[in-house]
């Protein structure tokens, strides 16, 4: 097998980190903000926002009901401002809980090569995991160069 340090650089790599099982007393779900985040995960990027449930590629050394810290933060937004990260934003990270291990509908494989009696039927079956997210960190005190900072204007009054 792999030793801890392997398993975290490899998680690490992916864009997450296993912080430990979700316990009893926790309640992992507050009150909605409107705010949203735009995370990478592996190759895939997903926008959430508080209390979101995404399905994700099958995520190494999990388990159910364990806190996943999401630390590849793309983005960060709300009705009044964006926080566009170059490439990711360092201070900002999502917290999430692995809800369960599911498998996606069968894919079929068939292959045939026509007057040659060949055929082979194969299936697959893709694994994934259905994460909740619970809460956005970001520390807005470290604001430098490095973000580019978008302010909207919520003025319905023009049309």
């Amino acid at each position: 097998g792999k030793t801890e340090e392997e398993k975290l650089a490899e998680a690490n790599e992916i864009g997450y980190k296993v912080v430990g099982p979700l316990g009893a007393d926790e309640k992992p779900f507050k009150p909605y903000e409107p705010v949203f985040a735009v995370v990478q995960i592996g190759s895939h990027q997903f926008k959430v926002s508080n209390g979101d449930s995404i399905f994700t590629e099958r995520l190494k050394f999990c388990d159910v009901n364990d806190k996943l810290v999401l630390n590849r933060v793309l983005m960060l937004g709300s009705q009044a401002q964006t926080i566009i990260g170059r490439p990711i934003l360092t201070d900002a990270t999502v917290h999430a809980v692995v809800e369960e291990h599911a498998l996606d509908a069968k894919v079929i494989i068939f292959k045939k090569k026509r007057r040659k009696n060949y055929r082979r039927t194969r299936g697959h079956r893709q694994v994934f995991h259905t994460i909740s997210v619970f809460s956005h960190y970001m520390t807005l005190w470290t604001l430098s160069s490095r973000y580019v900072l978008l302010t909207v204007c919520c003025d319905n009054s023009r049309n």
